[in-house]
């Protein structure tokens, strides 16, 4: 399989996963003209995509969805709670309805979506499996739960979100309400909280970590590898910072 990050964080997101011929997008937190330009970059042609996932409905995750879809007509998977939320705003889409713990196929990509705990409707990760490789993929969590690690194990590529250094966030410049927010179970998870769940999961099968949805203004990337390293010590997996501004490489899984 062939991985891209096109941007993950509160400015957008999106991931792109690609396997024997299938290809698809999870999320476009991006306006019309900023993923295509994104997709051109990392030479994937739009029209092209066999289908989007979506997560949840949160901005930053579908303020894109209406104009990428009617231009190009592409097929929408999305879970039936958060698309009676999303309808409010992305009109004129009749999507494919999955169920979190429900499995589902798009082309050669085998989906297994699962709930996630974040201020959503019922936020989505997924596990991605094809030609006996598989993608882990959550970000927007706010406690990791015994679910979560499970479908973590085992997996070639792990996407798992590092948001915030709490003593970044608890000492910064957002208003109170806002880091309870951050800080609650239905919020995002800390670089610690992160880095002790990978420890607890992961096995010498995991070939590459991506740790994704990393606040601007509450971490550093140097601050999370510095804790990711002290607490995965030991542990010999190269460690990527899902950009937000840019495009990643095309990674091979």
């Amino acid at each position: 399989m062939k991985v891209c990050i096109l941007g993950s964080g509160s400015g957008g997101n999106s991931f792109y996963v690609e396997g024997k011929g299938t290809k698809i997008l999870i999320d476009v937190g991006f306006y019309l003209n900023v993923i295509e330009k994104k997709l051109s970059d990392a030479g994937i042609p739009s029209g092209h995509l066999n289908g989007i996932l979506i997560t949840h409905e949160h901005k930053d995750h579908i303020c894109g969805l209406n104009m990428f879809v009617q231009k190009w007509d592409i097929p929408i998977y999305v879970n039936d709670m958060t698309y009676n939320v999303m309808k409010k705003w992305i009109k004129n889409i009749n999507p494919k309805i999955f169920h979190n713990g429900s499995h589902f196929s798009i082309g050669e990509l085998e989906i297994k979506p699962f709930s996630l705990l974040h201020d959503a409707a019922d936020n989505s990760g997924f596990v991605i499996k094809c030609d006996n490789k598989k993608i882990f993929y959550a970000t927007d969590l706010g406690f990791v739960t015994s679910l979560v690690k499970e479908r973590m194990k085992d997996s070639d590529l792990i996407v798992f979100e590092s948001n915030h250094d709490r003593e970044m966030l608890i000492n910064g410049s957002y208003p109170w309400y806002l880091k309870q927010r951050i800080l609650s179970r239905e919020g995002h998870i800390s670089n610690e909280e992160s880095a002790f769940a990978l420890k607890e999961v992961t096995n010498n099968v995991v070939k590459r970590i991506i740790l994704a949805h990393v606040s601007r203004e509450n971490n550093h990337p140097d601050v999370l590898l510095d804790t990711h390293h002290r607490i995965l010590s030991g542990m010999n997996v190269p460690l990527i910072v899902a950009p937000q501004d840019r495009i990643s490489d095309v990674f091979e899984v």
